[in-house]
């Protein structure tokens, strides 16, 4: 009997622990598919972090200390390529100076971020090392000494650093512009209403002109006078239906249906460009596909925004034939006496940049910019801005540096390769310089010396 207990209670026992062992195997098995629950739902949830992060930094003001910070660390990198085109201490202290300058404010502005993102604090980093070096250097080169071996290493580290973080950085900025598209579709469809759409289009896309009718590298970080537009100093006021006249003459070559006179632009902000606004309906179209405002005064085209829908296609002009195509665009027009001096290939469209060569003078203020398709040759956009604010009748002294002259001041490092004269823009003042294309380091410069004090006033890298 006792045997038999025994014998029942070892079953009973034996039992218990399949069913402890299947509990566990059961609980291991929950464990499982919570820790893949668990692990799907924080991709979700990071997923959505990041995009009402995204979304919170769209909506927020902080924006503009983004966009500041990739525009300051790319000036940074190319202040920094710069630097190495002079081998004077004291225009290395002005270089160091606007280095610490441009990356204090870009530091102050993104410190304000509440952001957990990878570019931005690898940013903060890049800006807090380069204004602690930049402000060394600034010191040292003042006092008139000659860097080390050690500290150029520096700055072209600090430079190589910054061209990779600035591509990065506006990836980020990508990122975000694809979200606000995405939010700001519905409403820009919403109030289609018969000539407002094409306006509200191009309201937007004038602020966004400048980033595809941009300063050439010449022009970067010049400032323009904007105090008042001297081409128009001595134009007569015109009447809105002579614009439209003004209008016709411009498109002159495209097939018009119908130019309608939108709105007025009051002159009551500072620094504000009277202009009639217009839109334009080419023939056989149901609706606007140009916008174009004209100045008030006199009747000078400011800027033209084709958006009619090209279609692309297996044959694409060249670079140099739409250099031709926008040259006789110009001579059509009231911009005449033009050169170009720099044409950029976006794909299926290109972006070439005219100034006047006059007197064996380069006018850079009096920049003009025209958008050209490369599929068909067509102008899909021109900016004049620059040139009615600055063009005017100039008379300049001429230079008490002589060409050898000025070139004895370059640094011997650089291989002079071209030659002119060139009038450019610095702080909103003209100055008459030598220009000298150089090579170095397999890049090519354009070094611009003060005729008069043989001071470098600015080396952009040419693309």
């Amino acid at each position: 009997m006792d045997e038999k207990l025994k014998e029942r209670q070892e079953r009973i026992k034996a039992r218990a622990k399949a069913a402890d062992i299947k509990d566990l195997r059961t609980g291991y098995g929950m464990l499982i598919i919570l820790a893949i629950l668990l692990l799907s739902f924080m991709f979700g949830y990071n997923q959505y972090k990041e995009n009402k992060s995204n979304k919170a930094l769209l909506t927020s003001g902080y924006m503009g200390n983004l966009n500041k910070a990739a525009s300051s660390i790319s000036d940074i990198e190319t202040l920094l390529d710069t630097a190495r085109l002079t081998k004077k201490p004291e225009e290395l202290a002005l270089i160091f100076a606007k280095v610490w300058k441009e990356g204090t404010e870009a530091r102050d502005g993104l410190s304000l971020f509440n952001y957990n993102n990878l570019e931005i604090e690898g940013s903060l980093s890049f800006l807090s090392d380069t204004v602690n070096t930049s402000y060394s250097l600034m010191e040292k080169t003042a006092a008139g000494k000659e860097l080390t071996a050690e500290e150029w290493k520096k700055v072209d580290d600090l430079r190589t650093k910054g061209a990779d973080l600035s591509g990065r950085l506006n990836y980020t900025l990508a990122d975000i512009n694809v979200l606000k598209r995405n939010i700001e579709h519905t409403f820009l469809f919403e109030k289609d209403t018969p000539g407002s759409r094409l306006s509200s289009i191009a309201s937007g896309a004038l602020s966004n002109i400048s980033d595809t009718l941009y300063e050439p590298s010449y022009l970067k970080n010049s400032t323009i006078d904007l105090s008042k537009p001297k081409f128009l100093e001595d134009a007569a006021e015109i009447l809105p239906e002579q614009g439209k006249q003004a209008v016709e003459k411009f498109l002159r070559g495209m097939e018009i249906g119908n130019i309608e006179f939108i709105s007025k632009t009051e002159p009551t902000a500072e620094k504000s460009l009277p202009v009639y606004s217009y839109d334009v309906t080419l023939k056989g179209a149901s609706r606007p596909s140009i916008s174009m405002d004209i100045t008030q005064m006199g009747g000078y085209p400011v800027w033209m925004l084709n958006y009619r829908e090209i279609i692309s296609g297996n044959n694409y002009i060249s670079l140099e034939r739409a250099k031709e195509l926008a040259q006789k665009f110009l001579n059509n027009s009231q911009y005449t006496s033009m050169t170009a001096i720099e044409a950029e290939n976006l794909g299926s469209y290109a972006i070439i940049t005219f100034i006047p060569y006059v007197s064996e003078i380069y006018c850079y203020p009096d920049s003009v910019k025209v958008k050209i398709s490369l599929v068909n040759g067509e102008i899909l956009g021109f900016e004049g801005r620059n040139y009615i604010y600055s063009h005017k009748e100039r008379t300049l002294n001429t230079p008490k540096l002589s060409k050898e002259q000025a070139s004895e001041l370059l640094s011997s490092q650089l291989e002079k390769k071209d030659y002119r004269l060139s009038l450019i823009s610095v702080n909103g003042a003209e100055i008459l310089c030598h220009e000298f294309k150089v090579l170095f380091d397999s890049n090519y410069y354009s070094v611009f010396l003060n005729v008069d004090t043989g001071k470098q006033e600015k080396a952009v890298r040419l693309k």
